[in-house]
Order: C-alpha cells, then sequence, then structure tokens
C-alpha cells in the first residue's frame, strides 16, 4: 500500500504559464511575478514561467513624497496579483502629483527581479516609480477607470 502511495505522488511537477492578471475593483494595480523576459505594458510573454507565492507591496506617495498607504498581496498559481487601495485615493493621488511604488519579495529560492530594481517603470524623468503618465500608460478599463494593470516583475 506505502508503495502505491509513493508511486501515486511521483512526477515531474509542471510549468505555469503565466495568466495576465486583471483589476476588477477600483483603486487597484495588478500584475504578474514570473521567469522569463520582461515586458513593460503587455501580457506576459509565451514560454514564461509563473511564480507563486512572491509578495508584492504598493506603498502610494502624495506630492510631497509622504507615504499615504501601503498595502499588499502573494502571487497566486498564475503568478497574478492585485492591489487595491483600500483608501480608494490610488487614482486622485497619482493624478495630484503623487505616485505609488511597487516592490516584489519573498521570491522562489534562486530568483532576481531582472532588470535588476524593485520597480522597473521608468518615468520620462529616469525615476522608477508609477507617476501619473507610467499610470495612465498602464490604465485599465477607458480614461476614467481607476483600475491599472501589466505591472510585471521578471525573474532570472
Amino acid at each position: 500500500m506505502a508503495a502505491a502511495a509513493a508511486l501515486g505522488f511521483a512526477g515531474t511537477a509542471q510549468a505555469v504559464a503565466p495568466v495576465n492578471a486583471i483589476p476588477t475593483a477600483d483603486n487597484t494595480l495588478c500584475g504578474n511575478v514570473y521567469a522569463g523576459t520582461w515586458v513593460e505594458n503587455g501580457a506576459p510573454p509565451a514560454g514564461a514561467t509563473a511564480l507563486q507565492g512572491a509578495t508584492v507591496s504598493a506603498t502610494v506617495y502624495d506630492k510631497n513624497n509622504v507615504a499615504q498607504t501601503t498595502q499588499a498581496s502573494s502571487t497566486n498559481a498564475t503568478g497574478g496579483y492585485c492591489i487595491t487601495d483600500t483608501s480608494g485615493t490610488l487614482k486622485s493621488t497619482v493624478l495630484a502629483g503623487g505616485y505609488a511604488v511597487l516592490t516584489a519579495t519573498s521570491l522562489p529560492a534562486g530568483h532576481t527581479i531582472n532588470p535588476p530594481s524593485s520597480n522597473p517603470w521608468a518615468t520620462s524623468g529616469g525615476q522608477t516609480k508609477i507617476d501619473t503618465g507610467v499610470f495612465l500608460a498602464h490604465q485599465y478599463g477607458g480614461l476614467l477607470s481607476s483600475k491599472a494593470y501589466q505591472f510585471h516583475f521578471a525573474t532570472t
């Protein structure tokens, strides 16, 4: 019986492709954490492997660089995460000159963020933060939407 149970669990783990995480709630940022080539603003690439269990945090800062709120989420089986600003002010803060910073931690052993940045969305000023321009470029659901997506972290 024990031998049969061992055979029942023998096998090779299957790599799971990342599925583009889509925001459903207002004031939400979504993306994926995966092993593969980084895509700035689009669905994760074919051939990428989802990383489950990574922690992604979002901190929203006002125009005076004062942190307003921090939220976190763990990636699901397809590497997706969505973080909702429960204060409901993400979009209005960013459009008023504030910004959001995303960081990915608790990556599986052997994985590091590529490019080597904790927040790889460069603005025109060279800063690595989600400012008005970056938010609008990633907006989901039209210009009136307070949702943005495709904020991916690719690992080596």
